[in-house]
């Protein structure tokens, strides 16, 4: 039994804990059973908030987590072929949403897909990066941004002068889009596909569907002695863009010359070192690269880093298998523009078909290597 000095013991607590408005509740919400339970939702849902508050509190010496980021690269190895096949490219990749959860604009990552540089004999040149690259992705710098990839053409000049995504898309590190530039770095070759300056949408939700592209070279304008009045020559190798798609096959757009030769009107001694004259390098890396995808990061209290990375989701067919890249072909000069040359020079119309004997399919080597690291984001 209770006596009056004990009974006076939990009056004293609520008094001296409790505040005001939470002994209004607490009367008005106990039942008149307290020894089995002290009241419903009034008393037992503030004692779970504050619980659960509780726990989600940081210990004193303890950080909360830090916003970081994913990135890196997803290697694909395969085997060489001859350097004669020094013409071109062609591949089909899959197209699919990376992550389960879109997260917005900030996202940035490629799929699958490759860098074609130019082939030199011996040692490559140092500091004179330039190539075609692009492909399928998200960039962060897309005006319209969109959870199914996109695809753009990603040629880069000398040491990122200029890069130029499509016909109208801006130059530059960044697509500037209240300052367009660039817009004569490609040009439409087909009537049949109108090529967004975002970037070539796919059909929304596609999922894992392949996606056929390449570039072959075709001299398609004259080779020039002067460019923009200076003394530096341009080439008349246009790399052409060919798609492979569900409801178009065929060229598109091609690489105006002089976008390699632009950036250097003055060093004269740099001509013929980039694409508007070189062959491509046959033998190129396929990864997929991740410029950021949203992480955070947190120590325990051993001090061990830890990582929870927005999860990320490849298709699969109902076999299991899940097929993302394929037939990586490498070309020759005979597979389109030595028959192009010979029909503009008088000869017979080509039909655009590619003879097997002028490409060299790469064969994929066992097993897979992933590079990707964890970062923080910058601030």
């Amino acid at each position: 039994m209770w006596t009056p000095k004990k009974k006076a013991v939990p009056k004293k607590v609520q008094n001296e804990e409790f505040k005001p408005e939470e002994l209004k509740r607490l009367n008005a919400g106990v039942s008149n059973g307290g020894y089995r339970y002290l009241g419903a939702a009034k008393i037992l849902a503030p004692i779970g908030k504050e619980d659960a508050e509780a726990l989600l509190q940081p210990a004193k010496d303890e950080k909360p987590p830090v916003a970081g980021e994913m990135a890196g690269y997803l290697l694909v190895p395969h085997e060489k072929v001859d350097k004669s096949y020094n013409a071109g490219f062609s591949m089909y990749v899959a197209a699919w949403p990376l992550l389960k959860n879109y997260p917005g604009q900030e996202f940035q990552s490629g799929l699958f897909g490759t860098l074609m540089f130019a082939q030199y004999e011996g040692k490559n040149p140092e500091k004179m990066y330039s190539d075609i690259e692009g492909g399928l992705g998200w960039w962060r710098d897309t005006r319209f941004a969109t959870e199914t990839p996109k695809f753009i053409m990603g040629g880069v000049s000398l040491n990122f002068k200029e890069w130029a995504n499509g016909p109208g898309a801006g130059a530059g590190l960044v697509r500037n889009w209240s300052k367009p530039r660039g817009h004569y770095a490609i040009a439409q070759l087909s009537p049949w596909v109108l090529w967004a300056p975002d970037g070539l949408n796919l059909k929304q939700g596609t999922s894992g569907e392949l996606f056929g592209y390449g570039y072959l070279p075709l001299p398609l304008t004259e080779a020039k002695k002067t460019t923009a009045g200076k003394n530096v020559p341009t080439g008349n190798q246009c790399w052409t863009l060919f798609l492979n798609t569900g409801n178009f096959k065929g060229p598109v757009t091609f690489f105006l010359p002089n976008f390699w030769t632009k950036p250097i009107l003055e060093k004269p001694e740099l001509a013929g070192m980039f694409l508007d004259t070189r062959p491509s390098e046959p033998n190129k890396a396929v990864q997929m690269e991740t410029q950021h995808v949203p992480a955070y990061l947190s120590k325990d209290a051993k001090g061990d880093t830890y990582a929870r990375v927005a999860p990320t989701q490849f298709p699969a067919r109902p076999d299991g298998d899940a097929p993302l890249i394929h037939r990586i072909t490498a070309y020759n000069k005979a597979a389109l523009w030595d028959g192009v040359q010979a029909w503009f020079d008088g000869g017979k119309a080509v039909t655009g078909q590619i003879d097997p004997k002028t490409a060299a399919v790469h064969t994929f080597k066992g097993g897979r290597r992933g590079d990707l690291v964890h970062l923080p984001a910058e601030d």
